[in-house]
């Protein structure tokens, strides 16, 4: 059984500080076996950049708006020059916004005891000559070589491991080129989430496979017998445009009007943290029936219903369980649910 395990960009590449469900059910079953967490600095960097290009894109999208905005009061103002800058305003400034960024990625590492790897301390040389003659994972692309990032995370992996004999590590990874260039330098691969959590699951003592079913159940429980709660909590928490393509007419919504849970997936991401006996934390993937009423060429009020995964979170008391009870701490879009948690990795192949 390995006992660190290594994880790529693309695991946490949506989420990151904040891990989807799956990513934190598999963090808890590692805790649980004392499975070490480890992440390069190269994935610290990647997720980051991601990060902050996504801010660039959301203000660009801003500012595009208020072109546009500034566009439509020429028509009826004097000015050449709308001022609309008080219309909008920004708490935090960039650099500011990646402070903080950087403040809740240490806190998620502390939280879920992931450790930072070093960079490789191979030279130059060393990686331009993998890359002239395309050794895994450089690869040439439409006459360009790629793989620089890869090969760092690989040579910083195995350089890792060397100054730790005797324990046997292991890569997660969606993307299944990488995977095979780990894989051909005989570091134990897994392509998927699921996978990883199979193979904890497997190497568990009885004592603690039947803790984690029993919650499990327990947690189920919970929320269909809190049902109502639960959707009510899921509609006061999360604002309509949050919903984002799912809705295809977000921007002109007017309310959320109920949601009737259809299917659920309760998984555990950790024992209380304040120690409470017989109670711990759980988070559900939740699909369900969502209504809303839009505004129709800004006139028409119409209602419309859509299908749409929530990640729900909740603190699981289980002190009766047959009547356990549920405290609702968070809701949130689900970008992937279990049934396609292997999207990245089909898109990394194209």
């Amino acid at each position: 059984m390995f006992k660190r395990l290594y994880l790529d960009t693309n695991v946490l590449f949506n989420s990151w500080p904040s891990p989807s469900t799956s990513v934190r059910a598999m963090f808890n079953l590692a805790r649980m076996l004392e499975i070490e967490l480890a992440m390069p600095l190269v994935v610290e960097l990647e997720l980051k950049r991601q990060m902050k290009a996504d801010l660039e894109e959301a203000v660009r999208a801003r500012d595009q708006s208020l072109s546009a905005i500034s566009d439509l009061l020429q028509r009826f103002h004097d000015q050449t020059d709308v001022d609309y800058e008080d219309w909008f305003t920004d708490e935090f400034g960039s650099g500011a916004l990646m402070l903080k960024y950087d403040q809740a990625s240490e806190q998620a590492k502390d939280r879920w005891k992931i450790r930072s790897v070093p960079l490789t301390s191979r030279d130059l040389h060393h990686f331009l000559e993998d890359a002239i003659n395309r050794v895994p994972p450089f690869r040439e692309v439409n006459d360009d070589v790629t793989g620089l990032q890869d090969a760092a995370i690989l040579a910083s992996i195995r350089e890792d491991l060397d100054r730790s004999p005797g324990v046997l590590g292991a890569f997660l990874t969606l993307d299944k080129r990488f995977a095979q260039a780990a894989a051909s330098s005989s570091l134990p691969v897994f392509e998927t989430l699921s996978a990883v959590v199979e193979a904890l699951k497997h190497d568990m003592l009885p004592h603690l496979r039947s803790t984690v079913d029993r919650e499990e159940r327990l947690a189920k429980t919970a929320l269909l017998k809190n049902r109502r709660d639960a959707e009510a909590f899921i509609i006061s928490t999360i604002r309509p445009r949050e919903f984002g393509g799912v809705i295809a007419e977000s921007e002109n919504i007017e309310t959320l009007e109920g949601l009737e849970i259809e299917a659920i997936d309760a998984v555990i991401v950790g024992p209380d943290e304040n120690g409470q006996a017989r109670s711990f934390d759980a988070s559900f993937t939740v699909l369900g029936k969502l209504d809303y009423k839009r505004r129709f060429l800004g006139r028409f009020l119409l209602s419309s219903t859509v299908r749409v995964w929530t990640e729900l979170d909740a603190k699981v008391f289980g002190e009766d369980e047959e009547n356990p009870s549920i405290n609702f701490r968070s809701a949130r879009p689900s970008q992937i649910p279990p049934q396609i948690e292997d999207l990245h990795r089909n898109n990394a192949e194209l």
